[in-house]
């Protein structure tokens, strides 16, 4: 359970670690301890508990939206979208396609905030990079909504006026090439972007370059690929990733450094330094790595549309 909850903390907690300068002793201290133990949890090679089924692209790719569909949903985005304001927060929300309220359609679109174009009096109206949202689903209708928090003092709605510019992906294919782990050190080409794939530990794959939204199948034979074992025996679809660097990974996974020794050497100023290196991007997949593994990437056509607040 302990192991569970520390891999959530790393997908949730690792990004904004990332983000931040470290500026006293305190965060220090607390950022070495959790890169300590998120490093070595994540390459530990002990023993994993996997079962074999056969391969279905169904539960790695989605569903892709025709060019018809794209039409229909861009317009009726743009047809329903609102803005709103409450509790010092903003609220977006549009209707999409229902055919999009699907498992196999999880990806097929993402909407985010482009341009902000909003005005609080004569001043740009100040919007946090935080973003919250979800889905509400009807009877006939299917509303996407995103919220995203405002500075101090800009709580006044009749001084707000002007306009946000969405961004509309539609995914439209993928990339994808197939692999062994003989292949370690070479770079690839997905979606016109450069991958190089850095190392593999048992189930991890260290990967560097453009590396957002690359994903893995991993064969452990011909047709078959893997889920995890839980605490119940049941057999789970699990397939984790998290930000790590080259000074995090070459002290504690290949020279295996002490946490004292770890301890020392990580100041706030070599970690800050660290801040700026190439992030690498660690794939965690259900069985060890040892056979053909195919990386994808998903491939979006963008769109943008304004939305106009009206109080």
């Amino acid at each position: 359970m302990r192991k569970n909850y520390f891999i959530l903390l790393i997908l949730l907690i690792a990004p904004r670690l990332f983000a931040q300068e470290i500026k006293n002793e305190k965060d220090r201290k607390m950022f070495v301890e959790f890169i300590y133990e998120a490093e070595n949890e994540t390459f530990n090679s002990g023993k994993i508990n996997f079962v074999t089924y056969d391969y279905d692209p169904h539960e790695y790719f989605s569903t892709v939206m025709s060019e018809g569909e794209k039409i229909e949903c861009l317009n009726l985005m743009k047809n329903t979208a609102r803005l709103s304001f409450d509790n010092e927060r903003i609220y977006f929300s549009a209707n999409i396609l229902t055919i999009l309220n699907d498992a196999q359609r999880f990806n097929s679109l993402r909407v985010t905030k482009h341009e902000n174009k909003l005005f609080y009096g004569k001043d740009s109206l100040k919007i946090l990079n935080a973003e919250g949202g979800g889905n509400n689903i009807g009877n006939d209708y299917y509303q996407i909504t995103l919220n995203y928090p405002l500075g101090d003092n800009q709580t006044e709605t009749d001084k707000i006026k002007g306009s946000l510019i969405m961004k509309v992906d539609f995914l439209t294919g993928y990339d994808s090439v197939s692999l062994t782990p003989k292949d370690v050190g070479k770079k690839v080409t997905l979606a016109s972007e450069i991958v190089e794939i850095v190392n593999i530990h048992n189930n991890a794959i260290l990967l560097k370059g453009d590396t957002k939204n690359v994903q893995i199948v991993n064969f452990v034979s011909p047709g078959k690929v893997a889920k995890n074992v839980n605490h119940q025996g049941e057999a789970i679809f699990s397939l984790s990733s998290h930000t790590s660097c080259k000074s995090f990974y070459e002290n504690i996974v290949l020279k295996k450094m002490s946490l004292k020794d770890f301890d020392k050497l990580m100041t706030i100023e070599k970690l800050n330094e660290i801040m700026n290196e190439e992030p690498y991007r660690v794939l965690k997949t259900a069985s060890p790595i040892e056979n053909q593994f195919v990386l994808y990437k998903p491939i979006y056509s963008t769109s943008y549309f304004e939305v106009v607040y009206a109080d």
